[in-house]
């Protein structure tokens, strides 16, 4: 039906047309590639950076706790010797417990002018 330089032509024009949808499919297949590697390194980039956080975080959460950990054994202990000068010094701790009352007291309920 068609002529033999047609069908060789035709044959010609399919084994290049193969040709360069090969060679394409190869250049995608490589720009994917390196598309996904990009990506996987962009996530575990971006994994560290948050593990890096959430460890940072953990360590001033221990930091914080310990501080309140002290800060409570000091009230403590200054709640102890508060108390032994109070049973020491009952009429003096009296008096300026008393005196601290009526500044407070003053300073409570003074209005503005």
């Amino acid at each position: 039906m068609f002529s033999t330089a047609t069908e060789l032509a035709a044959k010609g024009t399919a084994a290049l047309a193969k040709h360069d949808i090969e060679k394409g499919a190869k250049r995608l297949k490589s720009k994917v590639k390196k598309a996904i590697d990009e990506a996987e390194e962009k996530v575990t980039d971006d994994n560290n950076v948050v593990t890096d956080l959430a460890d940072s975080a953990n360590k001033m959460g221990e930091q914080m706790r310990a501080w309140f950990d002290n800060a409570a054994v000091q009230a403590k202990d200054n709640a102890k010797k508060v108390e032994s000068q109070i049973k020491a010094k009952p009429v003096e701790s009296s008096l300026i417990a008393l005196g601290v009352g009526v500044v407070l007291g003053a300073l409570l309920t003074r209005r503005p002018n």
